[in-house]
Order: C-alpha cells, then sequence, then structure tokens
C-alpha cells in the first residue's frame, strides 16, 4: 500500500465550492490488492482541481506522507476513467428517459414519435491565440428542456493516435 498514514485531508475549490475529503479506507476490489478507495480519491481529486501526478505527489510530500508511484496512478485513474464514464452513460439514458415520458405525458409527439425539446452547446478551441480553430479536441452538449439535465455529451478529437503510428510506420 502507497499511502501509509491514517489521514483526513481536506481539499476545496473556491472557484466552484466544491470540498473533497481524503481518507483511508478498505479496499474496493478484493482480487486487486493495490486498489484502494482512498487511492482512487485522490485521483479523483487531482484530477478534480486539474492537478497530475507530479503536483499531487508533491502536496503528499510536504505532509510527509509516501504518495503512490506513477504506475499505480495511472491504474487507478485508469479505473476512475471506467467509472465516470459509464456513470454518465447511465445517468444521460435515465435522463432521456424522464425526458421522452414527459413529452408523452404532455402529448408531444412527432411522427409518431416522443418529441422533446433540448439546448445544445458547443466547443473548438483556438489553441493559436483566435488565429484559427487548430485544437485537437472538441465538446458538445444537449440539456433536455423540461428537466435541465444532461442528455448528451459529446468528445471529438481529430489527432488518433493508432492512425498516427499507422502513418509513421508506413511511411519508414
Amino acid at each position: 500500500m502507497s499511502i501509509n498514514a491514517v489521514y483526513s485531508f481536506k481539499l476545496y475549490s473556491n472557484v466552484c465550492c466544491v470540498e473533497l475529503e481524503l481518507t483511508n479506507s478498505k479496499k474496493i476490489f478484493e482480487e486487486e490488492s493495490e486498489i484502494y478507495a482512498r487511492n482512487i480519491i485522490s485521483v479523483l481529486s487531482s484530477l478534480s482541481f486539474g492537478l497530475g501526478y507530479s503536483a499531487i505527489r508533491e502536496i503528499f510530500s510536504l505532509h510527509d506522507i509516501n504518495y503512490m508511484i506513477k504506475r499505480q496512478y495511472k491504474k487507478n485513474q485508469e479505473i476512475l476513467e471506467n467509472i465516470i464514464e459509464t456513470e454518465a452513460k447511465i445517468s444521460m439514458e435515465r435522463n432521456l428517459e424522464i425526458e421522452k415520458n414527459k413529452a408523452m405525458r404532455e402529448g408531444n409527439y412527432d411522427g409518431g414519435y416522443p418529441s422533446i425539446g433540448c439546448i445544445g452547446d458547443g466547443q473548438w478551441s483556438k489553441r493559436s491565440y483566435n488565429y484559427n480553430y487548430t485544437a485537437n479536441s472538441s465538446t458538445a452538449v444537449l440539456i433536455g428542456v423540461n428537466t435541465k439535465k444532461v442528455l448528451y455529451v459529446g468528445v471529438k478529437n481529430k489527432y488518433c493516435k493508432v492512425c498516427n503510428e499507422a502513418l509513421i510506420k508506413e511511411s519508414s
């Protein structure tokens, strides 16, 4: 186990008014002895506050607490990403069902299908100081008009590591 001390460590963001607390805990998965709830929470905390591995490790070292190694951090980050993605999909499906049921109760149909209203927004950042759209990724979101809940989140990337590596191999 990498985080050795018994502790309660609180982080507070003045920007989004969120308080997170890191505390000792039991294993999450018995078959994977390295995965502890407190490690997942510390990775979540670091990502929530825009910190990477080096920054969160430095914070723990200031308190004289041994932090997990980078390989373990990455493993916890992958588990956390899967949890977040799964929960987001479940939440969006549930929100869409609620929005659809509300439209059906109100008799809002178009061509025999429930008609729901939604508001959409997206972004594609200008990486080169308002010169052109050169960022490799963009995002978009749809929010239900009636429920005010997220129905869809999309992230698109222009860059694909697998495709890029294949091109490099072809050219050499």
